[in-house]
């Protein structure tokens, strides 16, 4: 079962801002050739190529055993068994959700990610099936 990746309206400000400074430090590597510039529009265009994979790559996936989500070039796999609990939050401190409706899924060995899916609430609802039945060995 997949989930879309949400994406907030402030996403699609931080990519204009992002491809703006982009264009710019390339500008300015025209106009002005020279090693800081040519840094900079080098460090811009990773950034912005990071970003871009995260815009077409963000989206989570419940397997049979494990729960994978992908973030641009991030993948993560955590098996339901070692989820401690699921809860809705709309935390702003960074991760891998590109909105601030978020799920909050906290694990055994004291990690936590926050999520964001198109459709949170049947998110939440599959992943405490799946995680019940993990911890019950089926």
């Amino acid at each position: 079962m997949n989930f879309p990746g949400k994406r907030a309206f402030w996403w699609y400000l931080v990519l204009t801002a992002l491809w703006v400074a982009c264009a710019f430090t390339l500008y300015a590597l025209i106009m002005e050739p020279g090693a800081v510039s040519a840094i900079s529009a080098g460090l811009m265009v990773i950034v912005s190529l990071f970003v871009l994979s995260i815009q077409f790559r963000n989206d989570l996936s419940l397997g049979e055993d494990r729960l994978e989500l992908r973030f641009g070039p991030l993948t993560k796999r955590i098996p339901y068994f070692e989820i401690r609990s699921i809860t809705r939050t709309r935390n702003p401190i960074s991760s891998t959700a590109t909105s601030l409706d978020r799920v909050a899924i906290e694990l055994y060995s004291g990690g936590m990610y926050l999520v964001s899916a198109r459709d949170n609430d049947r998110l939440v609802e599959e992943l405490h099936l799946r995680r019940k039945k993990a911890l019950r060995g089926d």
